[in-house]
């Protein structure tokens, strides 16, 4: 499960985990933007808070491979 679908799920607010993780809103939104990824530190935060349902591949960004015809 992605941050984003976790948050719908659980009512939590982003102020509200933020908080309780040691970060701001903002911080938190762009997370969920994907535009900044959380410190290992941070992860292990979510993890805790989210009971582990967010596993940290959710942050990393898609690897896609390409494969040519010859």
């Amino acid at each position: 499960m992605d941050l984003k679908k976790w948050f719908e799920q659980s009512g939590t607010t982003h102020t509200f985990f933020a908080r309780k993780i040691g970060v701001n809103r903002m911080t938190v939104q762009k997370w969920l933007n994907k535009s900044s990824l959380p410190t290992f530190k941070n992860y292990l935060k979510i993890k805790e808070m989210t009971q582990g349902q967010v596993p940290y591949e959710e942050f990393l960004p898609q690897i896609q491979s390409s494969t040519t015809k010859s």
